[in-house]
């Protein structure tokens, strides 16, 4: 026991008018019992403040889209090869602990878990992807459009290869979509009848097209005379689950989140 502590405190006490007797070798026993039960109470203290900071610099665990009446869609070796991740020198999700349709980033029409009816996500190849929440197994989930999503031809009549833009309100799509690929549903605005799923490839490079038709998804074609040049734009292709490992087709419910057990 520090004997210079003990003085202070008694020196303290006759200051104010007390009568101090010296200290009882209990007395002292309990004093030193009490000072190393505090210098324990420290250690433990910095301890799990280490602890913490550890948990706080690792990486979270990783919330993944879960779709179990849907077909288990593998992603080649060759695929994953030039996916998204790689195509930008990242890394790429692997087949092993990437689950279900992929990693949740988002829920894109609102916040809150509970009334949000849109999920955001990236498949385990990278590719991004917003499907609707189809909460219980009578229900099915559909890859959702891109917002102001208009498909244009370098030809007359809307044939041949069908591009999207960020020019303008062509397309105003993120700069992601470009470089990581997306993954996105289209409906025939007229009949409602859904279609085949398109995607964007990862890394895909910018080509210029002259603007010659445009259609909405509906069928329709509009027709420019004199067409301009898109200097941004990118060919639509059919969507490859081999590629991007998001199924084609509407997806059985339910389709949950949360980590893997």
């Amino acid at each position: 026991m520090n004997k210079l502590f003990l003085g202070i405190i008694a020196g303290l006490l006759v200051a104010c008018g007390t009568q101090v007797a010296a200290l009882s070798g209990a007395d002292e026993a309990r004093l030193v019992a009490l000072e190393s039960l505090t210098a324990l109470q420290q250690t433990q203290i910095a301890a799990l403040q280490t602890a913490v900071n550890t948990l706080n610099a690792g990486p979270r665990p990783a919330v993944f889209i879960q779709a179990p009446g849907a077909a288990n869609v593998q992603a080649l070796k060759s695929a994953r090869s030039t996916n998204a991740a790689t195509a930008v020198g990242g890394a790429a999700a692997d087949a092993d602990t990437c689950t279900g349709l992929g990693t949740l980033t988002g829920r894109p029409d609102n916040s809150n878990p509970i009334t949000s009816s849109l999920i955001g996500g990236v498949s385990c190849t990278g590719y991004l992807f917003v499907v609707s929440d189809a909460a219980s197994a009578a229900e099915e989930g559909y890859l959702q459009p891109i917002s102001n999503f208009v498909r244009f031809y370098a030809t007359s009549d809307c044939s041949g290869p069908g591009y999207i833009s960020r020019q303008g309100s062509i397309g105003r799509l993120s700069a992601d979509v470009f470089i990581k690929g997306a993954v996105f549903g289209d409906v025939d605005t007229r009949t409602g009848v859904r279609l085949p799923n398109l995607y964007v490839p990862a890394g895909a490079p910018k080509v210029t097209v002259p603007y010659g038709s445009a259609s909405d998804g509906g069928g329709g074609c509009g027709f420019f005379p004199s067409p301009f040049m898109v200097e941004d734009a990118v060919q639509l292709l059919p969507n490859d689950p081999a590629i991007t490992r998001v199924p084609n087709g509407p997806i059985p419910g339910p389709i949950t989140i949360g980590t893997n057990p």
